[in-house]
């Protein structure tokens, strides 16, 4: 089963909505981690077998610093990129990403 671990700025309330989908879900601050550098809430990650979840790509990118880890989400603020979701459309990909001739 997959073990997930909340970032400071991921929203604790999300814990029990996953639980209510079956995934073990734990925040930061449930786990003594609140106000941490991200590198011990990363080690906490890897040592305990957690995903994490996080809004803050740069800093955690930085620590992915071994081959096999239990994984890292990186949630967007704004949604998805739309040049990125949207299918083919019919005036071809120029048209869709809004380039000009």
């Amino acid at each position: 089963m997959i073990r997930i671990l909340l970032d400071e700025h991921v929203s604790p309330s999300l814990v029990g909505k996953l639980g209510d989908k079956g995934v073990g879900a734990v925040a930061a601050a449930h786990v003594g981690l609140s106000g941490e550098p991200d590198a011990k809430i990363w080690n906490y990650a890897f040592e305990n077998d957690f995903v994490v979840v996080t809004g803050n790509a740069r800093d955690f990118i930085r620590l992915l610093n071994v081959e096999v880890h239990p994984g890292l989400i990186v949630l967007r603020e704004g949604g998805p990129d739309p040049r990125r979701t949207m299918g083919p459309h019919p005036a071809g990909n120029r048209a869709r990403l809004g380039i000009q001739r």
